[in-house]
């Protein structure tokens, strides 16, 4: 004991790494207070889309994958009553060998999560294609808003064919994301959550890639009882994104600062357990395989002492 003591106090900076100030801390933020700014929601009555979607696996054996998708749009009209569009749920399978992805440097359990996890977003990302695409050409007029950022989802080369094949474009296109990896983000999500007024924003300047170029990034408070957002939008018959902002915050109700609309899309769209044992059991059934269960090493040899 002595030893490891002697050993932690000789080289106390190995082990614990230092820790940023209060004051390294004020100072971080400091340089957002002149950034935040504070807008006003503006009650319009543009109408609203909003889509999400779910993708899980129904049936993961030796030699198959099949999935199950399911997409929903929910559309806020001029009345501010809320309808709701749901397809699904639809499923893809892939056999494991035709999957496309190298992996000869993936193996065991994490290695086919990773995989199953790719093609999962692979398929979310076709299926929110296909609803902004019948967004473009059945809303007029509207704002279209979608859950994520466009680093993710939707790129200017990815958007531009189709809306230039549509005579009616959108107000603009906004995506809301809940978290973000981004560095960028810390900081300003922080200072904003002790903003006492509402609705604010910070600005993110950064420099954008050409597939990203015509986007404008935001962190944004929409409510006090809420927290910050990172809000991307595409400017398209409304030039200034803050304009876009102010009718997002008096169009729509919120819940913890989240849009309402983008809320009911993501509830509409998930499977409930019971669904998902259902779909389950229905795959295995059809197609008279089994799913492939990984054991856990460390605990078949620790075994549990609960």
């Amino acid at each position: 004991i002595d030893e490891v003591t002697s050993n932690i106090s000789a080289s106390p900076n190995k082990l614990i790494p230092d820790l940023p100030s209060y004051s390294d801390k004020q100072s971080q933020l400091g340089q957002y207070i002149n950034g935040v700014e504070h807008f006003s929601a503006k009650r319009s009555q543009i109408p609203i889309v909003t889509f999400d979607s779910t993708c899980i696996t129904a049936l993961h054996s030796k030699n198959y994958l099949i999935l199950a998708a399911r997409a929903v749009a929910v559309n806020k009209d001029k009345s501010f009553s809320k309808r709701y569009h749901r397809w699904g749920p639809l499923f893809f399978s892939r056999v494991q060998q035709n999957i496309g992805i190298d992996q000869s440097s993936i193996d065991g359990k994490y290695g086919s999560i990773w995989i199953e996890e790719f093609i999962q977003s692979q398929v979310r990302l076709s299926l929110e294609l296909c609803l902004l695409k019948r967004a473009f050409n059945t809303s007029d007029n509207s704002l279209i808003i979608f859950d994520g950022s466009p680093n993710s989802n939707f790129t200017d080369d990815i958007l531009s064919p189709h809306l230039n094949q549509v005579q009616n474009h959108p107000i603009a296109i906004v995506g809301i994301s809940k978290t973000s990896m981004s560095d960028y983000f810390g900081s300003p999500f922080e200072f904003l959550e002790m903003t006492s007024k509402t609705p604010s924003y910070v600005e993110i300047k950064r420099n954008n890639s050409k597939s990203h170029s015509n986007w404008a990034t935001f962190a944004v408070k929409f409510s006090n009882s809420g927290l910050p957002l990172r809000v991307d939008i595409l400017p398209l018959k409304i030039s200034d994104p803050i304009q876009i902002l102010e009718i997002l915050a008096g169009s729509d109700s919120f819940y913890s600062g989240y849009p309402e609309s983008l809320r009911l899309a993501h509830h509409l769209s998930v499977f409930t357990p019971l669904e998902s044992s259902g779909l389950k059991n229905l795959i295995e059934t059809k197609t008279r395989h089994r799913e492939l269960y990984y054991r856990n090493r460390r605990l078949t040899f620790l075994g549990s002492i609960n």
